[in-house]
């Protein structure tokens, strides 16, 4: 008697990781993104973009990595009078060194006194650093 057995696995899509940067420094204020994003080598550069107060800039994306290096994706952020007020080369996400993660969430909220961040939608933004000052 000969029996055959198929098994047929429902394939799920991995969900996009999704990066926010948004602006809360306050009624007037720009705050100047530069992102960019590399795996070993430079891979995008997003170049120069201001987001309004109140409203956010917003990337999805699936993880990228190689044997030897993973997807970084880093962000200089800036503001105020000759945007005096920045950090350089904020890590806004950084990728898992062997295994795609799906459905990753990273905001950034732009205030007065400094950077926050969470990592979960339904938990409220913690102090990540103040700003540094040229």
């Amino acid at each position: 008697m000969l029996v055959i057995i198929m098994y047929f696995g429902l394939s799920e899509a991995c969900a996009k990781n999704v990066v926010e940067i948004h602006n809360n420094l306050g009624p007037g204020q720009r705050l100047q993104t530069h992102c960019r994003y590399t795996v070993g080598a430079p891979r995008k550069d997003y170049g120069i973009n201001y987001i309004e107060n109140g409203k956010m800039e917003s990337y999805e994306f699936s993880d990228e990595f190689t044997r030897t290096d993973r997807l970084v994706r880093t962000c200089t952020l800036r503001h105020g009078p000759n945007l005096m007020y920045h950090f350089d080369h904020l890590i806004v996400y950084r990728a898992a060194k062997s295994k795609n993660r799906c459905g990753q969430y990273r905001a950034w909220y732009a205030k007065p006194d400094g950077i926050y961040t969470r990592r979960d939608r339904a938990l409220p933004n913690g102090f990540a650093r103040p700003w540094s000052k040229k």
